[in-house]
Formats: C-alpha cells, sequence, structure tokens
C-alpha cells in the first residue's frame, strides 16, 4: 500500500517521504522540515496510525492528517478520527480517488489558515 500511494502521488507531482511504521515517522517528521500532509494507514506496526496522529496534533496542531482504512466495520476508530477533525480514506481506492482525496485535504487546510488569517484582522477583537 505505501508504495502504491508513494507511485500514485509522485505521478500527480506530489514529493513523497515514506516511513515503515508510526515510530519511524515521527522521527522523518522532526528531521524533515516543512510537511503539508501526514498520510497514514489505521492499522500499522510499532504504533498505529491513530496513536502517531496523537503525537502529530500534540507537536503539529495544524499539519493535516489524512488516514487510509480498510476497517469500517470499526466505526469506534473512525469515530474518534473523525472527532480529532481528521480525513479518511477507505480502502480499496484508486490513484485517482487517493489523489483527489490529498488535493482536498490540502485545499481544506489552506482555507482554515485564510480564515484563521481573516478572523484574527477583525477590529476589535
Amino acid at each position: 500500500m505505501r508504495k502504491f500511494a508513494r507511485l500514485a502521488l509522485e505521478a500527480k507531482g506530489y514529493r513523497v517521504l515514506t516511513a515503515g511504521h508510526g515510530q519511524e515517522a515521527l522521527k522523518m517528521l522532526e528531521d524533515a522540515g516543512i510537511v503539508h500532509l501526514v498520510l497514514t494507514d489505521v492499522i500499522m506496526p510499532v504504533m498505529s496510525g491513530v496513536a502517531l496522529a496523537r503525537h502529530l496534533h500534540e507537536r503539529f496542531p495544524s499539519l493535516p492528517i489524512l488516514f487510509i482504512s480498510g476497517f469500517a466495520e470499526h466505526p469506534e476508530v473512525n469515530t474518534e478520527i473523525l472527532e480529532m477533525g481528521m480525513s479518511i480514506l477507505q480502502k480499496p481506492f484508486s490513484p485517482y480517488e487517493l489523489s483527489k482525496k490529498v488535493r482536498e485535504v490540502l485545499d481544506g487546510a489552506g482555507m482554515k489558515a485564510k480564515t484563521k488569517a481573516k478572523v484574527s484582522r477583525i477590529p476589535g477583537e
């Protein structure tokens, strides 16, 4: 799945960093500089995607996270992800669906930043 996602996103012009598990991803993100989006599976070895998201949310609260999941039968996991304000893409998906969802999440993160900037400029507040 990691190779599939990397190839699909690179074909659309994205620069992609990959990690084998959550601990590796945390280390990579500390060293990577600017990262615009994290794409993680819900189920991973060493550290789950949800645990990774909790760590990242504490450390980088505005970093958008997109989960991929094949576990629609575990609604409590999806509910927790949605409560954290993060997005989910259900497996299986095509390269087109992946790139479309990535674009939606990135555009949504940009709109949130613009909205915050506009709100902060309101006189008297």
